[in-house]
């Protein structure tokens, strides 16, 4: 799973600019339209996608230069050369990719072609009845989605109590049988439709926004962190998901092992 950041630089803007709205930037950044209903994706139309950015502007990059993905307002993720040709690679066609310039914010340097990545996959394959959710300050921890919408579906993460850091740790997470199969990259979905949030657009007479709280979690397969750590990928650090039974965790935090 993808959590926190690693060899990071700001975006300073992208030209022309994406307005927040509840239409083409939350779609780039969550992978579907605020007023999609469970189950519905709206289309990229071309009126979308002629308002798509050109460029990009960043901050002066670190001295490994600009990273292999990272993030831009209202955008969302935009990634390297070398890591949309892996992603074309292990799953062709699941994504879409848009090309955009990288340049200094000052002007003084061009980085050159980095693609907006427009990431939709949102399989339902997370296991509520094995994965554990946690409460207020880690109480109330346990398997399930009644547990999970207490919490908007905050995974509960499993550390070792006796290491110097102890936010180093992963999420207790299962998928369904087959879920994982041919999957490389995609984002999380509470999945049952009465797990979304819904409320009514404010700003939007007459529409219903939908939230997915599991929608910002992004997901890979073993097979490509494997690839970020032999190519030495930039821009996300990458947190190993827990994949044993709930009953583990209680049997390792008896012995004070993990909490």
């Amino acid at each position: 799973m993808r959590e926190g950041t690693q060899h990071v630089i700001s975006c300073m803007g992208a030209e022309p600019a994406v307005e927040p709205t509840p239409w083409l930037s939350a779609m780039l950044t969550k992978g579907r339209s605020n007023f999609d209903k469970p189950g519905e994706q709206m289309p990229l139309t071309e009126e979308l996608r002629a308002q798509l950015p050109h460029t990009v502007r960043v901050e002066k990059p670190p001295e490994q230069g600009v990273p292999d993905i990272f993030e831009c307002l209202w955008v969302g993720n935009i990634v390297s050369e070398r890591l949309k040709a892996k992603l074309e690679e292990l799953e062709p066609g699941a994504h879409e990719f848009f090309p955009v310039t990288v340049k200094r914010d000052d002007d003084s340097e061009t980085f050159g072609t980095w693609y907006i990545l427009y990431l939709h996959q949102k399989p339902d394959i997370i296991d509520h009845d094995r994965t554990l959710y946690a409460g207020e300050i880690g109480q109330d921890i346990g398997p399930g989605a009644e547990r999970g919408l207490a919490c908007n579906f905050g995974f509960k993460y499993v550390v070792n109590p006796k290491t110097a850091d102890r936010d180093v740790g992963g999420p207790l997470i299962n998928f369904k049988p087959g879920g994982l199969a041919g999957r490389h990259l995609w984002r999380g979905t509470v999945g049952n439709p009465q797990y979304f949030e819904s409320s009514p657009a404010g700003r939007y007479p007459g529409h219903m926004s939908y939230t997915d709280h599991l929608g910002r979690k992004l997901f890979v397969s073993d097979e490509l962190a494997q690839f970020f750590e032999d190519e030495s990928i930039t821009g996300w650090k990458l947190v190993k998901v827990i994949e044993e039974p709930v009953s583990w965790f209680f049997e390792q935090k008896e012995k004070g092992a993990v909490a």
